[in-house]
């Protein structure tokens, strides 16, 4: 009896520490220097100039589960603030709207 007390008492402490535990919510800063810009399109000649500098950020919650049914593709979805990309480039700044998210963080393994 004992035994199987001490059991129950483990799992109950396992499971509110698990219930308890929170991901965290990871900020990335970004700094560099366009290098290049596609001869393709004219829109993005007017508006970006190789050596313009970037700054940045995104916001994404570590614990968002991989929404990719590929082994080699993760998909990782974002629909409410504060999560998303700030980038400043040049005059220009790109950012994702905070009452409108629609976030995707996508990692690919070409191996």
């Amino acid at each position: 009896m004992e035994t199987k007390g001490g059991l129950l008492l483990v799992f109950v402490v396992l499971a509110l520490s698990a219930a308890n535990a929170s991901a965290a919510i990871v900020t990335i800063e970004l700094t560099g220097e366009i290098t290049y810009v596609d001869e393709y399109s004219t829109v993005l000649q007017q508006l970006f100039h190789v050596g313009d500098p970037v700054t940045g950020t995104y916001v994404y919650d570590s614990a968002t589960p991989d929404s990719s049914p590929s082994a080699n593709i993760g998909l990782y979805e974002y629909t409410t603030n504060p999560y998303g990309i700030y980038l400043d480039i040049g005059d220009f700044v790109i950012q994702t709207d905070p009452e409108h998210v629609d976030f995707l963080i996508s990692l690919a393994n070409n191996q």
